[in-house]
Order: structure tokens, then sequence, then C-alpha cells
């Protein structure tokens, strides 16, 4: 067990270079109190974790954190901040480096899911009951698309994996809804 900041609230797992390894190179931890994300470094072999750092600020209330498949950036959505921050990952050391400032979000964010090719990411707005959708730059820079209608208070998405549907759970209704 290692000691993180007060109110971790998700992880991202990195894994190394794909095809050449699966094993995981570098852990995110978001941090609600502090408003930042720490970096760890992991050991393939017996599962440790190593604290880096600096810790990278992120908006405020950060709820939950994606690593796109490349392992070049990291998104965190911030629930109170309606935001999400994304970074870029420094491929030797783990390190974050913000690429923009946080991008406006829907109401009280609280998951994000990028799809498979890593051109699109979407928010659940448990606020606003939306998905709010976001393209993906080549630079990992976001830009909003747009948003759509979900269930009341949406606390999850996660996309099929050929990236053809997107899935909202929807926690006060006890519904899914989906998006194509």
């Amino acid at each position: 067990t290692m000691r993180t900041r007060a109110l971790p609230r998700a992880m991202a797992i990195l894994q190394g270079p794909l095809p050449l390894s699966r094993a995981s190179r570098f852990a995110y931890v978001v941090n609600r109190t502090s408003n930042g994300v720490s970096p760890y470094a992991t050991d393939s072999q017996s599962g440790g974790l190593s604290a880096l750092a600096p810790e990278a600020p992120t908006g405020l209330s950060p709820r939950a954190a994606a690593a796109d498949r490349r392992g070049r950036n990291l998104y965190v959505v911030n629930s109170v901040g309606q935001s999400v921050s994304a970074f870029s990952i420094v491929p030797t050391t783990g390190l974050l480096t913000e690429i923009q400032s946080p991008v406006a979000a829907g109401a009280d964010p609280r998951a994000l899911a990028l799809d498979p090719s890593g051109r699109f990411l979407y928010t659940a707005d448990s606020g606003s009951a939306t998905l709010s959708a976001f393209s993906v730059a080549a630079n990992g820079s976001l830009s909003a698309l747009g948003t759509e209608a979900t269930g009341a208070t949406p606390l999850a998405v996660a996309f099929d994996p050929a990236g053809r549907f997107a899935y909202v759970a929807n926690s006060s209704e006890d519904t899914l809804s989906a998006f194509a």
C-alpha cells in the first residue's frame, strides 16, 4: 500500500508502447482536494509503484482519468470545474505537460471515455443529464462538438470495442442510454 494525496478518486494505467508490450509503465491518480493528478512509475515485475513528481494541476475537483491507447495523452474530468483537462505524457518519464487550458463540459461531469480510435472523447455530465462530445486533435487537444441528452444522473460512459456505439449508465433512473 502506498500513500496518496487526500481523497484519491480515480486511476488510469498506461501500458507500454503497443504492440511491443502490454506491461504497464505509469499510473495516474486524480486527487480531489489538491485539484491535481499524481504520476507513478509501475514495476512490471512486482506491480510496485514509485511516486513521480510533480503533481500536475487540473480543474476543480477531478473525478476520473483516461489515457489514450498509444500512451501519448491523459485526460481528466473535473466535476466542480465542469471541464476536461488534457495532458501530454512524456514517454520516458511519465510526467505530464498541460496541452491546453481545461475545456468546458456539461454540468458536474463524472466520467469520461475515449473511443477506440482515440479521435473522440465523451463525458457523462451528471448535473445536466448530458453526454458531451469532443474531437481529439493529433496533438491531443480537445474541441467541443456538442451535447446529447441522457437519462437522469449519468455516472459512467463506455464504448463498444469497435467504437461504433457509446453507452451511458444513468444512476437515478437505473437505465442505460445508447448513442451511435
